[in-house]
């Protein structure tokens, strides 16, 4: 053993004094630095040395794998001048990250320091693995994330893991890194080793208690992955909704988070409320999170800004889950998660008006006209759900949306006119994509106003914001090359020519 010990002492000091001296580079006249074949000799040590860890992790000597692994780590993590040939060396032979695999996956004791260092070259060579390519890798992941199958399948949450917590966090980080790979996300939706349990499993802490930072870590990390988990597209996507919506675990650990937050987590609550908005995607997952009158008042409190000691761009983030988790809880679907605008969900509005304080509804409305455009179009959204619904029982709250009318009415004129104005500017496109996602939200909006009042109503509206109903209808003619706008426009001005004889 103290051989051994001697000889990884020896490489390691080797490998540290070599890097050091090519970095300083003291060894060479300072004319011939820059030179292409000094830098040619550089490229080509730091290359040997890959072939030399190539050849040491093929070898059947546990002491022989763990030195090539070092090595590998040491070159893809602290040498980032040479990061980019090496990742390119490395993944052009397969059979060295099949070996990091193989030793991922291993249960024995004497392979437990080159299991660690294998599994941080996996981590470095992550971003750009194709799960396909590489069988076994989510079996050797989910072997790193150490929950026990007893413990998955009867919610245990007791039983203390063999697993360390580092090699735990290494296998979340891994996974999350592979999760970036819509295709990946798609075989993760296939594996057979309970690996979504597993995750799910570490978004709350053995006792729901995080005693240190790398518990920290583990749930952020976990809290990630599946956050882009769920994002990815297609019928992966879908499907990966509802194995996270149908664990009860999901819910509990999440409510948790949103509800018990201090301040000192700030992060947790945007990836939770993210998790929730994507979620809320799914017809479970919504049942499940109207059910919650907690998460459903927090989402609320996020959205009018009722949180202390966030920084902003933390707030806003937040706002934006939350607003988007509250649109979707309102709205209905049908045909695989077509949203249908023209109806919403009632009792989902019910539950969203019975958590909302005055204060809060006008801290919302405030938003229409002070926030980014993004958050202007959903909170608009958000809006018109709510005030679809008809029943006296929160006529106090809808009044606030009602009051919001005129300036609502400045919006969309000063929308349409921008617009038109900016039609021949070269970022016309863009102009056009994000004023027809407003003017659509805030028609919505005006249309479900004016639909639950009188004529009178909508006459001191125009009064109020200083607008007369002879909008030019010749200006449609600049939108003609956009078929979406155009159609948006010409809503505008029926919902004009529609509210004439009110006036």
């Amino acid at each position: 053993m103290i051989f051994v010990c001697a000889r990884l002492a020896a490489v390691i000091g080797t490998i540290t004094i070599c890097s050091l001296r090519l970095k300083r580079q003291d060894y060479v006249d300072p004319i011939y630095k820059h030179s292409d074949d000094h830098r040619n000799i550089r490229l080509a040590v730091s290359m040997n040395l890959v072939t030399f860890a190539k050849e040491l992790v093929h070898t059947d000597s546990i002491e022989d794998q763990l030195i090539g692994f070092r090595i590998l780590e040491h070159i893809l993590r602290c040498n980032k001048m040479y990061q980019r040939m090496a990742r390119k060396k490395i993944r052009a032979s397969p059979g060295i990250i099949q070996m990091a695999v193989h030793k991922l996956g291993s249960k024995r004791d004497t392979d437990e320091d080159a299991r660690g260092h294998a599994a941080l070259v996996l981590l470095e060579l992550a971003p750009d693995l194709q799960v396909d390519s590489f069988p076994g890798v989510l079996t050797a992941i989910s072997s790193l994330l150490g929950t026990k199958k007893e413990d998955i399948t009867s919610g245990s949450f007791s039983s203390p893991t063999k697993v360390s917590k580092e090699f735990q966090l290494l296998g979340l980080q891994i996974l999350e890194k592979l999760a970036d790979n819509p295709e990946n996300c798609a075989k993760v939706n296939d594996a057979k080793d309970h690996l979504i349990p597993r995750v799910i499993h570490h978004t709350s802490c053995i006792g729901g208690r995080m005693d240190c930072e790398i518990d920290m870590e583990i749930v952020h990390t976990s809290l990630k992955t599946l956050h882009k988990l769920v994002t990815t597209a297609g019928e992966a996507a879908d499907e990966l909704r509802r194995q996270v919506s149908k664990d009860p675990r999901f819910m509990e650990n999440i409510r948790k988070i949103i509800i018990g937050h201090t301040e000192g987590e700030p992060q947790l609550l945007v990836q939770a409320t993210g998790i929730l908005a994507l979620l809320a995607l799914d017809c479970m997952a919504r049942n499940e999170i109207k059910r919650s009158r907690g998460i459903i008042q927090k989402l609320i409190s996020f959205l009018a800004g009722e949180i202390d000691a966030v920084e902003d761009h933390i707030l806003r983030k937040l706002q934006g889950s939350a607003s988007e988790a509250l649109v979707l809880l309102a709205t209905p679907f049908k045909e695989r998660e077509k949203i249908v605008l023209s109806t919403v969900s009632e009792s989902s509005v019910q539950a969203i008006l019975a958590e909302t304080k005055l204060e809060d509804m006008e801290n919302i409305v405030h938003i229409l006209y002070n926030e980014s455009a993004e958050h202007r179009i959903i909170v608009g959204k958000l809006l018109h759900n709510l005030r679809a619904y008809r029943g006296a029982e929160f006529a106090e709250l809808l009044k606030k949306i009602d009051q919001a009318l005129p300036k609502v009415l400045q919006i969309i004129k000063l929308s349409v006119e921008r617009v038109e104005s900016d039609s021949s500017n070269e970022h016309a496109s863009h102009l056009y994509s994000s004023e027809g996602k407003l003017l659509e939200s805030f028609i919505g909006l005006t249309v479900q106003i004016c639909t639950n009042n009188d004529e009178m109503f909508f006459t001191d509206a125009l009064t109020t914001a200083n607008i007369t109903v002879d909008m030019d209808k010749k200006g449609v003619g600049v939108f003609e090359h956009d078929e979406h706008i155009s159609s948006i426009v010409n809503k505008s001005l029926k919902l004009i020519d529609k509210l004439e004889g009110y006036v």
